[in-house]
């Protein structure tokens, strides 16, 4: 619960004086039209911004170190798995239960590379950001991608939409209706989905992007 996330709280009261090199995007102005942060209370801002959303499932807490590995690798060439797990854990960005989004990408900038992240973004603004030559984590529900993609829905519809997984957008074919991901717990190099049941995964975290320029 955000009551009981000492840093998550702090963050929830000064959303509103968010540093403008952190995103803009992340204010609750510009998600929930009209209404400042003194207007919310901490669960209506939780509620409204799902910081608490951790991208894990119940047998995985690693995709997010995963997909920033992966991204680390291509741009770097280089990566110590061994030590970005310990980094990630002392500062608490993976914990037990997985990774918050509002940590993904900490690593990525921690090895100096420009990172935006974004709520309510659309899969066109995805593949801008692809065409740009950066690259694209997304927070989504891992089991509408792997699992009974019918059963799953009429879950979200009586449990609501719960965002359990992350993994890196690779190409936006919308011409094809495909998507083409790489997911860290899949025995493939790459997935692929079409647009529709993509965006419904991906729906389930406010389509969160994250945007490694």
């Amino acid at each position: 619960m955000a009551r009981q996330d000492e840093e998550l709280s702090r963050v929830i009261r000064l959303y509103d004086q968010v540093d403008k090199r952190f995103n803009p995007d992340f204010s609750p102005k510009s998600l929930r039209i009209g209404e400042g942060l003194h207007a919310l209370s901490e669960a209506d801002a939780s509620a409204s911004i799902p910081y608490t959303a951790l991208a894990a499932d119940t047998t995985c807490n690693d995709c997010v170190l995963a997909c920033e590995s992966y991204i680390m690798q291509k741009r770097l060439q280089t990566v110590d798995e061994k030590a970005l797990r310990a980094e990630a854990q002392k500062h608490r960005w993976l914990r037990k239960e997985g990774t918050p989004l509002y940590h993904i990408g900490k690593l990525l900038e921690l090895a100096g590379l420009e990172v935006h992240r974004r709520f309510e973004c659309d899969i066109r603004r995805v593949a801008d950001e692809l065409e740009k030559g950066h690259d694209v984590i997304v927070a989504v529900d891992g089991n509408e991608l792997v699992g009974n993609y019918q059963k799953e829905r009429i879950k979200d519809a009586q449990e609501g939409e719960t965002a359990n997984h992350a993994v890196v957008v690779c190409e936006v074919r919308i011409d094809e209706d495909a998507v083409i991901v790489h997911d860290p717990q899949s025995t493939n190099d790459f997935d692929r989905y079409s647009v529709s049941q993509f965006v419904d995964a991906w729906e389930d975290s406010r389509r969160f992007m994250v945007v490694v320029c």
